[in-house]
């Protein structure tokens, strides 16, 4: 980014935050921070920041902006993904200490439903 693209940032920022202020030190600094970044990708992360808060953004809630999720079907397992974990989780032997904790839930449950003798 240019400096001349830092001072339009700056005054958006201005525009959207009535009590952001800037001078030339912190354009200077802005600037120097933000010389490696692509403006347009700067100013549209700025646009969603602005979206979702209430105060100015530091220099770098603009560079690491945060990547808004709208697809979440990527979250949710797909048929392949649900067997392999399931066939997974069916291998898995449980150790002694937890066969011998289930047993003992197994044993508290009847006692409570009074279904019988656990031996």
């Amino acid at each position: 980014m240019t400096k001349a693209e830092t001072l339009e940032l700056l005054k958006l920022i201005k525009t959207y935050f009535e009590h952001f202020e800037f001078d030339q030190t912190k354009l200077d600094a802005w600037a120097r921070i933000l010389k490696p970044e692509n403006y347009e990708k700067i100013e549209a992360n700025l646009i969603v920041y602005v979206k979702y808060n209430q105060f100015p953004p530091k220099v770098a809630d603009l560079i690491k902006a945060k990547e808004t999720r709208t697809d979440r079907s990527a979250a949710i397992p797909n048929v392949e993904e649900t067997h392999s974990y399931l066939s997974e989780m069916d291998k898995a032997e449980p150790t002694e200490e937890e066969q011998e904790q289930i047993e003992r839930h197994k044993a508290e449950i009847r006692k409570v439903l009074g279904i019988g003798d656990p031996s």
